[in-house]
């Protein structure tokens, strides 16, 4: 069977992106969706979706780039700059080496610990930058919690693009282990991850020719599409760059009349729940 996991990422951003995620939830276009737990309004978008969309599955979107930590800064120093938030995503990386693993770990647990306050427990996780899948001692971190929280992981290379396409600057030694060490720590774990994953449903590729080519080279076994629908709020123009490319994606998802494309072309919407079964 063909297995397709239509993620939506950044849920919690603003409340704009996570009314936009709900709406394509609503539409039967979304398996899921990753909400960034450390932003201040995720919580509370949290308990919407609960009550507007009580059959969405949640998981966490891991973060170390944006806004701040739900740790004590004091108990994560080299995560965060002299006032207490995460450092850039560019300055994230030069200063990657300097890291500590077990800091990141402890985030990302308290990250995860921030959704199951919400009484949700964790569909499965990814994160924003693919900043869990960038050094080997990292994603150990992150496997250990995905197993101790029986929840599955996106996988951490894409078969259409790649992560270095989507954030340029990320140092070869980073690019290698994506290349090749990542995906085989993944699959020695008992963590369950999807067969392959789609990363240029984005920016310009957010098309529906795109879209269609995706949909009719599925492959049987269990396939990820990211992809980051939502509306174009205030909020958001205040802290990204990615804004009206979102309100593209969600008029692509929503509007061409995804259920029976998919049917058509016998494709089941599934989720990391129903992999992890």
């Amino acid at each position: 069977m063909k297995n397709l996991i239509l993620n939506a990422d950044d849920y919690g951003l603003t409340p704009g992106v996570s009314q936009g995620i709900r709406y394509a939830y609503h539409c039967g276009a979304l398996s899921s969706t990753t909400a960034m737990m450390n932003l201040p309004g995720a919580a509370l978008e949290v308990g919407i979706a609960k009550r507007d969309a009580p059959g969405l599955p949640i998981g966490v979107h891991l973060c170390l780039t944006e806004a701040g930590p739900v740790t004590p800064p004091g108990k994560i120093p080299s995560l965060v700059d002299s006032e207490g938030r995460f450092h850039p995503r560019v300055e994230f990386l030069k200063r990657l080496d300097t890291i500590s693993p077990e800091e990141a770990g402890r985030e990302f647990r308290a990250q995860i610990e921030a959704l199951l306050e919400q009484d949700v427990s964790p569909d499965h996780i990814d994160s924003h930058h693919f900043v869990s899948y960038l050094a080997p001692a990292i994603l150990e971190q992150t496997l250990a919690l995905a197993a101790e929280y029986r929840c599955g992981i996106r996988p951490p290379i894409g078969c259409d693009g790649s992560v270095s396409d989507l954030f340029p600057g990320l140092p070869e030694s980073v690019i290698a282990f994506l290349g090749r060490g990542a995906d085989a720590m993944i699959h020695r774990s008992p963590v369950r991850t999807a067969d392959r994953l789609y990363l240029t449903l984005y920016d310009k590729t957010a098309t529906l020719k795109n879209l269609l080519r995706i949909l009719d080279g599925l492959a049987e076994g269990w396939n990820e599409i990211m992809c980051h629908p939502g509306l174009a709020d205030p909020a958001l123009r205040e802290i990204s760059d990615y804004v009206e490319e979102r309100g593209y994606e969600l008029s692509l998802l929503t509007e061409v009349g995804l259920p029976g494309l998919l049917a058509s072309r016998g494709i089941q919407l599934s989720g990391y729940a129903q992999l992890n079964a």
